[in-house]
């Protein structure tokens, strides 16, 4: 079994990630690219990537993810760190409340904790866990969960840099009501340019609606087609241009990044930035689309510029 079947088989028995990186760092990361780059690449996009010459939004999201390295990024990817990013830019007006970090799950003292919460990772994406009601909690299970999800590494991986060096740690947040609506703001050296509305990510992405409007608030030509749109597109939230200007304040130093927000009864709460949406693997539709996104991602020279 040569190099690559034996990555493909790792992922097909669907065998813990950590061996999949773990056998990726042995191999060494300039081919662990060609694995999870390229390979991954064309599978979901359908056609080569190029990184020489980037067109498209997707492949500009990969020249991103090998090309800009700066110090900034790896913090506000860190769901934790981004907090003084946040703070610095905002003071706390716009932060959840905090109950607890820990860097090991079996420091969590659930005694200590509220009724309901949130434990999410600050190292990756999608690692949630949502308590309604702490009594009748499986802490053991929980533990175990998080164990082995800060064990991940998702440059390993997804060839996703921002999250290399962050050191992995556990969350614990307020929770926020249910059926809250995200308001996720694509933003391009510092302007937003269109956003996406969704609701239901939580849960079955099955059951999930995601809609993708212009700053009036339109739809737009694009979408992408693995999610269902709403029939009925909720209203545009009355805080809508505070929370324009926050995405702009905070996506300044970027090329490119994701501002994700929430809006609840008029509070405006951060969720997080999103340097690789999808990993740069999830093209928009129309094809032609994918052009004219990617024309408004302007690529730094050199890392020392916008990142």
């Amino acid at each position: 079994m040569n190099n690559i079947e034996k990555f493909n088989c790792l992922f097909s028995n669907n065998e813990k990630i950590v061996d999949c990186y773990k056998f990726v760092k042995k191999i060494g990361i300039k081919y662990a690219y060609n694995l999870t780059l390229r390979e991954k690449f064309k599978d979901a996009c359908g056609y080569k990537l190029n990184l020489t010459n980037p067109q498209t939004f997707s492949e500009k999201i990969q020249w991103i993810k090998v090309n800009c390295h700066n110090s900034l990024i790896t913090q506000c990817a860190d769901k934790y760190k981004v907090r003084d990013y946040v703070f610095e830019k905002s003071k706390n007006k716009y932060l959840s409340h905090i109950y607890g970090v820990w860097d090991n799950p079996e420091k969590i003292d659930f005694d200590s904790l509220p009724l309901s919460f949130v434990l999410k990772t600050n190292h990756a994406s999608g690692q949630v866990i949502i308590v309604k009601d702490k009594n009748i909690l499986n802490t053991k299970m929980i533990k175990k969960q998080l164990c082995e999800w800060l064990s991940e590494n998702y440059y390993y991986t997804g060839g996703e840099w921002a999250y290399k060096n962050i050191s992995p740690l556990v969350m614990c947040e307020e929770l926020l009501e249910e059926g809250i609506i995200d308001y996720k703001f694509y933003c391009f050296n510092g302007l937003p340019k269109f956003l996406y509305v969704s609701k239901g990510l939580e849960g079955n992405p099955h059951d999930a609606k995601m809609s993708f409007v212009d700053l009036k608030w339109n739809l737009t030509p694009f979408q992408r087609s693995n999610y269902l749109r709403f029939d009925n597109l909720p209203s545009q939230p009355l805080v809508f241009k505070e929370m324009l200007d926050l995405a702009s304040k905070l996506s300044a130093p970027f090329c490119f990044v994701r501002v994700d927000l929430y809006s609840i009864k008029d509070r405006i709460v951060f969720s997080e930035l999103t340097f690789y949406p999808n990993g740069g693997f999830a093209p928009f539709e129309p094809k032609e689309w994918e052009v004219e996104i990617g024309n408004w991602i302007k690529l730094p020279i050199n890392s020392g510029g916008k990142v």
